[in-house]
């Protein structure tokens, strides 16, 4: 049991203030908590809804954790929250550090991951699909001829189903292997 610091009012961090986060902001609003949301783009639609905005990337963690720790300050900092792929690790590491209870940043990490995914599934004796890693465009050739088309191409770190692309002929492998590799850099 972890009692609660009545005299502050409870807050939500919010990373991601898009159109498709207003809903979430709303919800929370709705619950009574103060809902500060985080964005890079300064016009974020969410924001108008939210009782504090900052103009943060969801990916910036050190900036994300320096204003969880204002925000735990000044109310009851109750959750981190993201319904962005980009937001997660921030979540997780400020999650941990202000003991607010989130998945862990290994687990996140294997998640977002499918080479590790895929690793810790066929440890546990799950069924997993069949592939490779591959670093060229002529690895990818090689087992994309052992393996028959159609084949599914994707960053081995990605989220958000950013650079995956399915294949059907050999006219297709080049433009979908850099595409994956690009994203796999970002």
């Amino acid at each position: 049991i972890i009692p609660l610091d009545t005299k502050k009012e409870l807050a939500l961090l919010h990373i991601g203030g898009g159109e498709l986060q207003k809903e979430g902001v709303i919800w929370a609003k709705e619950l009574g908590l103060k809902v500060i949301v985080t964005d890079i783009n300064k016009s974020a639609p969410a924001a108008r809804y939210a009782d504090e905005f900052w103009n943060i990337s969801g990916e910036d963690v050190e900036k994300l954790m320096g204003l969880a720790k204002i925000v735990n300050t000044k109310y009851k900092l109750t959750g981190v929250h993201t319904s962005s792929d980009f937001g997660l690790q921030a979540v997780s590491i400020i999650s941990e550090e202000l003991c607010l209870g989130a998945c862990s940043l290994e687990a996140l990490n294997n998640a977002l991951n499918k080479q590790e995914s895929s690793k810790k599934w066929a440890s546990n004796n799950l069924d997993c699909t069949v592939g490779a890693v591959v670093s060229t465009l002529q690895q990818a050739r090689m087992i994309i001829e052992e393996l028959n088309y159609p084949v599914i191409l994707k960053p081995v770190v990605g989220c958000g189903s950013q650079g995956i692309q399915s294949v059907d002929s050999n006219e297709k492998i080049e433009g979908a292997f850099n595409n994956a590799k690009n994203i796999s850099r970002n």
